[in-house]
């Protein structure tokens, strides 16, 4: 692994202890010619500058909250499991997803 991994490494570090705009400063501060003349590395560029807003994990971190998924999925299937797999039930698959819905939307608003 050469330089541009240890460059990924950094930025990774940065987007994750406190946002996608440090990384994108960094990238733009350290290699903007380069940024600038391939196609392919502007197009990454600005997929990160366009979702910035929602790879804020820095705060979330900062503040003690958890941001990952693997405890929402695991109760969802959880969840879906106990409501569609009891006895006699058969669903169809959109039929499901509906009622999944509706049983969130009551659940997060309490």
């Amino acid at each position: 692994m050469g330089g541009g991994g240890r460059e990924y490494r950094v930025c990774r570090a940065l987007l994750k202890r406190h946002s996608a705009a440090s990384s994108r400063k960094r990238l733009k501060r350290l290699h903007g010619k380069a940024l600038a003349a391939s196609e392919e590395a502007s197009a990454a560029l600005a997929y990160l500058e366009k979702r910035q807003a929602h790879l804020n994990s820095g705060w979330p971190r900062r503040n003690g909250c958890k941001i990952g998924t693997a405890h929402v999925e695991a109760a969802t299937r959880i969840l879906v499991a106990r409501r569609c797999k009891q006895a006699g039930m058969h669903w169809r698959r959109a039929n499901a997803a509906c009622v999944c819905a509706l049983l969130a939307r009551l659940r997060s608003a309490a």
